[in-house]
């Protein structure tokens, strides 16, 4: 099986490098609410590279995450494939208490979500040359708080992670950042994210041109050093899936979402046997009729179980 590095990028000007560096070519665009996604597919070496440009804030980073995870988990899509490790590749702003060099790459040891506090810890066992930095998501570039001090910002980051982390590991995702701008402080207590300075997408480009190579050995050392990938669903647990499907009449992109389903509530919960089994027990209660509505109710309620 393919194991596939999944980047994510926000803006075109962080991804364009890296596109032009390792010949990635589009693999194709499609609409995911609303919005307008491209995927480009490649290698790095050895290494089978998928990167999505996912647009600017972790809303939509988290939904181009988990977009792009299904979209490999097609079976129509690629023979033999999945994603085993995500790359968050992009810009942050300084409001270190000690000023980062524009310019400056990044290796993010602990993100925060600035909405909801939660934390994230990326697992890096392996040897590196870069600064380590803490970094916060947050909303919008124009907010205002006392709370950023010492770390870098940025507004994609918890997002990715979130999305990932339903999926893979800490030790298989990664955040590395490009410090494009200094924070102005009102003060030595309060950041103001509203006076930061314009940087044109041609510099964004430019920084991201000079660290292809330090970006190269760093993914190469962090892919060589993870431990070997388990599937998440054993045997057994895929018996049972299959059980489920042919009971409940799934289409084949329904067994996929179930599939999927059943990945993250393992991650989460565990106990995915049993709840197999239960569901299994239950039998017609949750088998779909002939029409269509009952059919996707019924499929909606099967999904319920696993959330």
């Amino acid at each position: 099986m393919n194991d596939y590095l999944m980047i994510v990028c926000a803006l075109e000007c962080e991804a364009r490098s890296l596109i032009n560096s390792w010949s990635l070519t589009l693999e194709r665009d499609f609409d995911i609410l609303s919005r307008r996604l491209r995927i480009y597919r490649g290698r790095l070496h050895s290494q089978p590279i998928l990167l999505i440009i996912s647009g600017a804030g972790a809303s939509k980073a988290s939904t181009a995450t988990a977009a792009l995870i299904g979209y490999s988990a097609r079976q129509d899509t690629f023979k033999s494939f999945q994603i085993s490790w995500i790359l968050n590749i992009g810009i942050a702003g300084d409001a270190r208490k000690s000023p980062a060099e524009p310019g400056s790459l990044w290796m993010i040891n602990r993100v925060t979500d600035s909405y909801t506090n939660r934390n994230f810890y990326p697992e890096i066992f392996w040897r590196h040359n870069l600064p380590e930095s803490h970094l916060t998501t947050v909303a919008r570039p124009t907010s205002t708080t006392t709370e950023l001090l010492n770390c870098l910002i940025d507004m994609e980051a918890s997002g990715i992670l979130a999305a990932g982390g339903q999926f893979l590991g800490p030790e298989r995702m990664m955040t590395l950042k490009i410090v494009s701008d200094r924070v102005a402080f009102k003060s030595d207590q309060e950041a103001c994210l509203g006076s930061r300075p314009k940087v044109s997408p041609t510099q964004v480009q430019n920084w991201l041109s000079d660290h292809v190579a330090v970006l190269e050995s760093t993914i190469q050392a962090w892919i060589k050093s993870s431990p070997k990938i388990t599937p998440v669903l054993d045997s057994l647990e895929l018996k049972l899936i299959d059980s489920v499907s042919s009971s409940c009449r799934l289409t084949t992109t329904q067994r996929q979402i179930l599939i999927t389903s059943c990945k993250s509530f393992k991650l989460q919960e565990g106990q995915l046997t049993e709840r197999l089994k239960k569901i299994i027990a239950q039998g017609h209660s949750l088998r779909p009729s002939s029409s269509s509505p009952s059919r996707a109710k019924g499929f909606a309620r099967l999904l319920e179980e696993f959330r």
